[in-house]
């Protein structure tokens, strides 16, 4: 006898409270509408689960209602287990046919997300393998129960084949994402960028969308259209940061079926709220990019699959989205190995910019982060006869330097207890004049010692590799 699938067409007002709720990521209710054996029921929770790392699925504490109508477990879910907030209230997890390997199991939500005022009831047949993923994404408000339900094209009990074994794939319909003529899922414009991607975005909770969007675009952020931003708001995840990369990476090939023009090997990550301080993680996720004809569980285990590698960014709309495009581009490498340091000039030299090239001399040929040296714009006390230094400009700048190794503070490659320090106007032809080189200790304490220009970089690296002897030039001040 097949069970009763029928279902009451909303659960307000009983549910409608939890909506306001924040609780933890719980776990969801899995209840038994037909006889099957224990070990049945231990394969079918191993299978929900097969593609996350949790045991997200488990069953409820009366999960044997055999012979019952779904109806029963809707009523048991929200009279009895939603109360006791165990599980998650919103969504639950039947099985209604023996053959649950080839008939597939139903999810059922009590709001569909379909009405901001009313919480409709829904289900959906799918796979037994796909459960799991699909709850948590829904969970994390990564994709909705509208998206997924086109999805699977299981608004009827349409008989498709979800046979687990994983030589056959379950059969799963095409899908291109909710879009209309001029807009993607993500909202994004048919008008691409001058770059011609858009730049994928996953925020913790916590975080304004629209705030961080703005901040970060480049080209009259204030002004334009949400919609031609050029960060795409592509998900949530958690803000526990052993998982919250994770998803990411889980969501992004999905994202990138949604929207064709994503850019699919690297996106952006805000982990923290204090994203201003913190930076922005900007992710590199290794994936064979193939998003035609996949389905979303597919690409799902493509980012799960993938090899990644991050790095931290500045967050400025001066520089993040500069620096995403500079390493697309190939104008900046995805990382270097070699040592930085910071330089400053004398504050009454004309072209404090030149003389980097004496310390560098391939300095003007550097693409953009694979420099050696550092400008330090150091700010020094004017009055209307120029700059003042009292002669201290070197401990001016000394008092600076926090300040500027902060503001490099993402620049993993960074030496900050060491610094360069030219009292004169230098060249390229000043190879052999003699510049001051700086150690700050973490007191604040320093010492100095002279080098050659034209030797500064390869003093100062044998310094941090221990190679060489400190030789203190003056007293320590």
């Amino acid at each position: 006898m097949s069970v009763n699938l029928d279902l009451p067409s909303t659960s307000s007002l009983a549910i409608d409270p939890y909506k306001d709720i924040s609780d933890p990521l719980l776990p969801f209710a899995l209840y038994m509408l037909v006889e099957l054996d224990n070990q049945d029921i231990t394969d079918i929770e191993q299978a929900c689960n097969s593609q996350i790392e949790t045991a997200a699925v488990r069953r409820a504490p009366n999960y044997d209602l055999r012979g019952e109508p779904l109806r029963s477990a809707w009523a048991e879910h929200l009279e009895n287990v939603v109360p006791a907030r165990q599980f998650d209230p919103f969504y639950f997890v039947a099985v209604v046919h023996k053959d649950w390997r080839n008939a597939g199991i139903i999810l059922v939500t009590l709001d569909d997300g379909s009405d901001e005022e009313i919480s409709h009831n829904d289900k959906m047949r799918v796979p037994a393998k796909d459960a799991g993923l699909l709850l948590v994404n829904m969970q994390l408000a990564n994709v909705d129960w509208l998206e997924y339900k086109e999805e699977y094209e299981s608004n009827t009990d349409n008989g498709n084949d979800y046979n687990d074994d994983p030589r056959e794939p379950s059969k799963l319909s095409p899908y291109e994402g909710p879009q209309t003529d001029n807009t993607y899922s993500d909202g994004a414009s048919d008008k691409l960028p001058n770059v011609k991607y858009w730049i994928g975005l996953y925020v913790i909770e916590g975080i304004d969308y629209e705030t961080i969007m703005r901040e970060l675009d480049p080209a009259f952020g204030p002004q334009k259209p949400t919609s031609e931003l050029m960060c795409r708001p592509e998900g949530r995840v958690p803000s526990d940061p052993a998982t919250a990369l994770g998803e990411a990476a889980r969501l992004h090939p999905m994202r990138c079926r949604n929207n064709k023009h994503l850019h699919r090997d690297m996106f952006l990550m805000v982990d923290s709220l204090n994203y201003r301080e913190d930076g922005i993680l900007l992710v590199q996720l290794r994936w064979d990019e193939k998003v035609e004809g996949r389905s979303l569980p597919e690409l799902a285990a493509a980012g799960i699959a993938a090899q990644i590698d991050t790095q931290r960014l500045p967050t400025s709309n001066s520089e993040t989205l500069t620096m995403f495009n500079e390493i697309k581009a190939g104008y900046r490498p995805w990382k270097h190995k070699h040592k930085t340091f910071l330089a400053y000039a004398d504050p009454k030299t004309k072209y404090p910019h030149a003389y980097l090239g004496a310390l560098d001399k391939s300095f003007q040929k550097r693409k953009s982060g694979s420099e050696r040296f550092l400008e330090g714009w150091t700010q020094f006390k004017t009055t209307d006869h120029g700059i003042v230094t009292d002669g201290k400009g070197l401990e001016i700048v000394v008092d600076q330097h926090k300040s500027f190794v902060h503001k490099e503070r993402f620049r993993s490659t960074l030496c900050p207890e060491y610094f360069v320090y030219s009292d004169r106007e230098i060249s390229t032809k000043d190879l052999q004049y003699l510049v001051t080189l700086v150690k700050v200790d973490q007191a604040g304490k320093w010492t100095i010692m002279q080098c050659p220009a034209g030797e500064v970089y390869v003093t100062l690296c044998e310094l941090v590799d221990g190679k060489r002897e400190w030789c203190i030039s003056a007293p320590t001040k």
